[in-house]
């Protein structure tokens, strides 16, 4: 008899894998037909059956159930759950959107009642494992599906927040602020001190970033609108500087470099305008200087009766010319050139000084190396500055 049992059992089991396997790779209609006919079947046969029976079936089915789960073995039960899972996932794949709106109130309002009809020891026990279960997802997981996930939580976070009412946001406000505060009221003295120091070194690096990223924007606005001004009035000259100083503006590697920036422009600005008034003047000078030296040789070769007349002309020949009285428009477009010109080359050198220079030294004379590349380019710029004034 038990080689017999044996074959039978070996017979079973070839069976119950041929089913799986049938059931594996059935489609979809095939397996809504089968599970309609199982369903016929059951209902057509529990009105004839006795209770006796139905209880006797009922318990024949939870132990051949629990004899297949404790022979199944672990490989078997991974392909059998994928298959279950390939499964359901070809079955919601054919539903409708109201079959899909369905689905998930039957399971909301299912896991709702079981939730509370739940003891807190399950509660408990629920949410530990669900931490777990979320904690071992996470270290898991790749890059790319930490920011798919965060961002797809970020946007259910933000469509909820919108269709909420005020009401609710009270609420969970309050909701959320319980916990903090009971969190609060029960941490020591050190933890309190290290949350407050924490929370004060990031309020500072904030601050810190929002200004270097607001420092760094303004200059590269300032330089894009003068350089953009600079090449409309002069569309001759090519300016690929701008390029290459708002990638390093905005890199924000190099901050010191809008103080170069800053520095050098201002003393150019400063520097154009104080020499240009002054080769201004010296040409006023030399104009007073001009009109009575002719006045002069006119007086003397003039004879005769004339002589007072000339002299009276030699009066109204050498007036000084004041510089608001001396061609304004000449003066204006010195001063723009003398800008122009100080400022593109301020930009270069400033550049040049803060992307060469600096790596000649080594990391621990950085101080001394910023104050240098300041120095030469200041001196850089005045020299320059005085060149083109003269």
């Amino acid at each position: 008899m038990l080689p017999k049992k044996r074959k039978l059992f070996g017979r079973r089991t070839t069976a119950a894998s041929a089913t799986r396997a049938a059931r594996a790779s059935e489609t979809t209609e095939q397996t809504s037909l089968r599970i309609s006919l199982m369903a016929s079947h059951s209902v057509a046969r529990i009105p004839m059956e006795s209770t006796a029976e139905r209880t006797e079936r009922l318990a024949s089915v939870a132990s051949v159930m629990s004899s297949r789960c404790a022979r199944l073995s672990t490989e078997e039960r991974l392909v059998q759950n994928s298959q279950d899972a390939m499964r359901v996932s070809r079955a919601r794949a054919s539903e409708s959107p109201t079959q899909i709106i369905l689905r998930r109130l039957r399971n909301a309002s299912t896991t709702a009642s079981s939730r509370a009809l739940g003891s807190p020891e399950q509660t408990t026990s629920r949410r530990l494992k669900n931490a777990r279960a979320t904690a071992s997802s996470r270290v898991s997981e790749q890059p790319q599906q930490t920011i798919i996930r965060r961002l797809r939580n970020a946007s259910a976070t933000a469509s909820a927040r919108t269709l909420e009412s005020p009401v609710q946001t009270a609420n969970r406000r309050l909701r959320n602020s319980r916990p903090t505060a009971s969190a609060r009221a029960s941490e020591s003295p050190w933890t309190r001190r290290a949350r407050v120091n924490n929370n004060g070194q990031i309020a500072r690096t904030n601050v810190q970033r929002r200004g270097s990223a607001f420092s760094s924007c303004f200059n590269a606005i300032y330089l894009s609108i003068y350089l953009s001004i600079y090449r409309s009035q002069f569309n001759y000259v090519t300016c690929p500087v701008s390029i290459y100083l708002s990638i390093y503006l905005y890199e924000s590697v190099h901050i010191y470099l809008s103080i170069y920036l800053n520095l050098s422009i201002y003393l150019s600005i400063y520097l154009s305008i104080y020499l240009s008034i002054w080769t201004n003047n010296r040409y006023i000078i030399y104009r007073t200087q001009r009109s009575e030296e002719l006045a002069e040789k006119c007086y003397t070769n003039d004879r005769g009766p004339f002589k007072m007349e000339n002299a009276s002309r030699r009066e109204e020949m050498s007036p000084t010319f004041p510089l608001c009285e001396c061609q304004v428009r000449k003066t204006i477009i010195f001063v723009s050139d003398h800008l122009c010109i100080s400022i593109y080359l301020s930009i270069y050198l400033s550049i040049y000084l803060s992307v060469f220079i600096i790596y000649i030294f080594d990391s621990n004379t950085l101080f001394l190396s910023i104050y240098l590349n300041l120095f030469v380019s200041i001196y850089l710029n005045l020299f320059i500055s005085i060149y083109l004034s003269i």
